[in-house]
């Protein structure tokens, strides 16, 4: 067997797999990787955690790789490192091969090197802050007409932003509807939190924020706030499983309140929340996430928030969310003119762009 001019003792021709292997590409003003597969990539790392390294090519998008699928990285970029279960960071410039990560930092001429199973994050070292977000929006609606005429909208907006030892996550999800041109639904809800990774399982969530509007469940405004902690039961590259925990304070306003009633509610609160996300195949994603919030009877008793989601990629960037989302308040207050139901159940059809 021979190749056209390239003789069989030439370092690029593999005896064992008989095949031409390219010379490994120079680092340069993009980054590369290799896959164990043996394909090289061009483009930018954006970060890695939770087992993914997150990698933008100009032909491919955005993709995601298994970080035990990283063969080689080739960067001249800043990079912070996050390694070992109490979270040390080492910044610099990276590279891995056979198995290793080895980071050249400014303080030092001998590089540090590492396992590279031993890395558990890594975080471009802030040239931009676009780097460290991701953004999506979602839309969806559905028309009727006929006999009866109704409109129903519904709409998300998601951020996140990691870096080497924290992340921040941001979520808003409202829906709207008409019937004959009266309102019947009108709901809103905001969740923020911000955690510091304290080692490689366990978080500190300072803080945790959440809005909620929906005149139809007679909650004019409800504005919870707390700090808690939280351990990372699951985290894999396929598979997360959450949970955190901790005190805080809600403060209630009513839309309406019935005779004698206390339009506004200020009490002590504890919540609890759970998130497990699991890629069933290379293009669809199950997502589960429950929050429980308990307060005084008279502000409610407890309040949930459950939510199953199926995500599917349509494109690299475009996808199909079905979510069912149940939100039940154990001790609703009637409102002046209303009796208010103590669960609200939708289903949620739209269309995600990610950018």
């Amino acid at each position: 067997m021979f190749i056209v001019g390239l003789p069989l003792c030439s370092p690029l021709f593999s005896e064992e797999s008989h095949a031409w292997t390219p010379p490994p590409p120079p680092a340069d003003e993009f980054e590369w990787i290799q896959l164990t597969s043996g394909e090289w990539l061009k483009g930018e790392i954006k970060s890695m955690q939770d087992g993914e390294l997150e990698f933008d090519s100009d032909e491919l998008d955005l993709q995601t790789f298994d970080w035990e699928d990283i063969a080689v990285i080739r960067s001249n970029r800043k990079t912070d490192v996050v390694f070992d279960r109490k979270k040390s960071v080492i910044s610099g410039v990276v590279s891995v091969e056979d198995q290793q990560i080895q980071i050249q930092t400014t303080k030092a001429e001998a590089p540090v090197i590492l396992p590279q199973d031993t890395v558990i994050g890594l975080a471009p070292g802030g040239e931009k802050e676009s780097d460290y977000w991701s953004l999506k929006a979602s839309l969806g609606m559905t028309y009727r007409s006929g006999n009866t005429d109704e409109i129903d909208y519904n709409a998300r907006f998601t951020a996140n932003r990691v870096s080497a030892l924290s992340r921040y996550y941001f979520d808003y999800l409202g829906s709207y509807s008409e019937t004959e041109g009266i309102e019947t639904s009108n709901s809103h809800r905001i969740e923020s939190n911000y955690d510091i990774w304290l080692s490689q399982d366990y978080f500190l969530r300072i803080p945790f924020f959440e809005y909620k509007r929906d005149p139809f469940q007679n909650i004019a405004h409800r504005v919870t706030i707390g700090v808690g902690l939280g351990y990372q039961i699951i985290d894999t590259g396929d598979t997360s499983w959450s949970v955190s925990a901790g005190p805080a304070y809600q403060y209630l306003r009513y839309e309406s309140t019935a005779a004698n009633g206390d339009e506004e509610q200020h009490t002590p609160a504890f919540y609890l929340a759970t998130e497990f996300e699991q890629d069933l195949t290379d293009d669809l994603t199950f997502i589960a996430f429950y929050q429980a919030q308990v307060v005084s009877k008279d502000a409610g008793g407890s309040a949930h928030h459950i939510e199953g989601r199926f995500e599917i990629d349509l494109t690299s960037k475009l996808d199909l969310s079905l979510s069912a989302i149940y939100d039940v308040t154990t001790n609703p207050q009637d409102g002046a003119n209303q009796n208010t139901d103590s669960g609200d159940f939708r289903f949620v059809t739209s269309l995600g762009y990610e950018y």
